[in-house]
């Protein structure tokens, strides 16, 4: 679609409408930026396995509840 057609499509919008379109441009900004910046960063999954020996959450929590008891 054309920024032509697009423009004559808006002109034929009540007034009302106006805000609704506005929220939804910038939206749809918000949602182009977002797809950059993901593709920026890239695959990150190769930094999850920089924490190596990790213990179970709870059993760390149960040895602290231990020692202040």
């Amino acid at each position: 679609m054309t920024y032509a057609t697009l423009e004559k499509q808006l002109k034929l919008l009540p007034e009302e409408c106006m805000d609704e379109v506005s929220s939804f441009v910038d939206y749809l900004l918000f949602r182009q930026g977002s797809k950059s910046t993901a593709e920026t960063h890239g695959n990150l999954a190769k930094h999850f396995g920089a924490l190596k020996g990790l213990k179970d959450g709870l059993a760390v929590q149960k040895g602290m509840r231990s020692e202040w008891n």
